[in-house]
């Protein structure tokens, strides 16, 4: 697999860490309940579902599924030999996405640019709940979606 990168050097890719997309859903009732009736004594789907996707990931960004990292092959010594060839992007990554730092404390180089190939990652692609039209509406509604 081949394209080019956004300095527009050609770039030949000869691996890819594979994807699993899970779309979660969660369903407490079957229409909305105001939260004066319901917000104390029914179940909130918009609170189930954060604590299933908590339960996922923590705060030291390591992924906490049972033999999620059991498949993982880590960089030969030929790899980071290699890798130093590189050019360090974070500089770059830094301006062109916004972003202050790196997670785990990366903050460039070998480390950052191993990172990104050889480690898994388990990423919140989207979420909704509650209501979201206009104005405000303070009810539990039946089900929020993961995606």
């Amino acid at each position: 697999m081949g394209g080019v990168d956004y300095h527009e050097n050609p770039e030949q890719i000869l691996g890819m860490r594979g994807i699993c997309y899970v779309e979660l859903s969660v369903e407490t009732a079957s229409q909305d309940v105001h939260s004066g009736l319901g917000g104390s004594i029914f179940p909130n789907a918009a609170w189930r579902l954060v604590w299933a996707l908590a339960s996922l990931k923590g705060p030291d960004e390591r992924i906490r599924i049972p033999g999620f990292y059991d498949p993982v092959r880590q960089a030969t010594q030929r790899e980071k030999e290699l890798f130093t060839l590189l050019p360090d992007d974070a500089d770059e990554y830094r301006q062109r996405y916004g972003i202050q730092n790196f997670l785990k404390g990366l903050t460039g180089g070998l480390d950052l640019k191993l990172a990104g190939v050889f480690e898994p990652t388990c990423t919140i692609c989207g979420l909704t709940s509650g209501y979201q039209g206009p104005g405000s509406k303070t009810v539990l509604q039946p089900g929020p979606a993961l995606r």
